[in-house]
This record gives structure tokens, sequence and C-alpha cells, in this order.
């Protein structure tokens, strides 16, 4: 891609001279979402769908530049941004869910090996990544959408003491990580 104008025939992203690493970026997260919304998972037997179709009918990524800003959920405010600065490239997540947030962080920093920081109630940020980690950026982006809906729904539906509960299901999400997305 040369990074001139360009929008794809389902108009869930669009560029204006956008830098080529983050439109293929873009483009690999887009092609993931859409295999992922197709997938089945189960907890004890109970499946439901990898994304909620509310979320999922949210999914859009906007570049500009050497700037994308990607909404991965439905929720207000459930975007992230990827983008070029002094120091290298950047990423911001936002979430207010504190359980997707320490999944989105374990994943950033321990598969990706980003330089990131978790803030309480507000998301994952990270710091001085090069050029060769934006497209894994984005597919790990696409583990985002409906987490916290897959969380819930495991909390709720898996037999097991509820002091093991909450760990056993992010271990289920980095999991599905290591399926679905590497």
């Amino acid at each position: 891609m040369n990074g001139s104008e360009w929008e794809n025939a389902y108009g869930r992203w669009y560029s204006l001279k956008a830098h080529p690493e983050l439109v293929k970026g873009c483009r690999v997260w887009d092609e993931l979402t859409s295999r992922l919304q197709n997938k089945r998972i189960t907890y004890d037997n109970n499946p439901i769908h990898f994304y909620s179709f509310h979320d999922y009918d949210s999914l859009r990524c906007r570049i500009e530049g050497t700037h994308a800003e990607v909404t991965v959920g439905s929720a207000s405010g459930h975007k992230a941004h990827i983008m070029l600065t002094p120091n290298g490239w950047e990423l911001q997540y936002y979430d207010t869910d504190e359980l997707v947030n320490e999944v989105m962080h374990k994943i950033l920093t321990e598969k990706l090996n980003l330089n990131c920081e978790k803030v309480r109630e507000f998301g994952v940020f990270c710091k001085g990544f090069g050029e060769e980690k934006i497209t894994p950026v984005f597919k790990a982006l696409a583990m985002a959408t409906s987490m916290d809906l897959r969380l819930d729904y495991c909390e709720h539906n898996v037999t097991k003491p509820r002091e093991e509960v909450i760990e056993y299901c992010k271990n289920r999400e980095l999991e599905y990580y290591d399926q679905f997305i590497v």
C-alpha cells in the first residue's frame, strides 16, 4: 500500500495518507476480527460467540497519517490509539474493566514484550516500540472486543471453586490469544 486514500468494502476502516504499517495492521485486524466473529467457544459445554454482535458491529479503524484510532467495542470510549511519537510507537488502550486490562496488559507485555503500564480504570498504555510491533499490536486488540462478556460468562458458567474461577477465566483468554491470534 502506498499510503494513498482508500476504504474497504465494508466501511469498517479507512485511511487518509496513512503510514503503510498502520494500513497493514488495520487490514490484518479487520480480517482477524471478521474470522473471530464466526468463532464459538464453550464453557462447561455452554457455547457462545467469541464476539457479541453489538460489539462486532461497532468495530472501526480510522487512520490519518501516523495515527490510528481503533474502536474495539460498543461501550463509549472503548478505543485504542496507535501513533508515532518522537520516542517510537505508542499504544493507548482505553477500558474501565479491570479484569480486561489485566489480561490485555499480560498479552502486551508477556506475549509482545512491550513496555506497558496498566492505569487503574483507564486502560493500558505502551511506549517506545518499533514498527515491527504494529501488526502484532493490532492483532492483540482483536482480543479486547467482547472480552468483558467472555470473562463474565466464564465466571458464571464454569464449575470450579469460586477462588479459582477468576484466574481460570483470565488464563482462558490468554489461551484464546495463543489459539486464535498468534
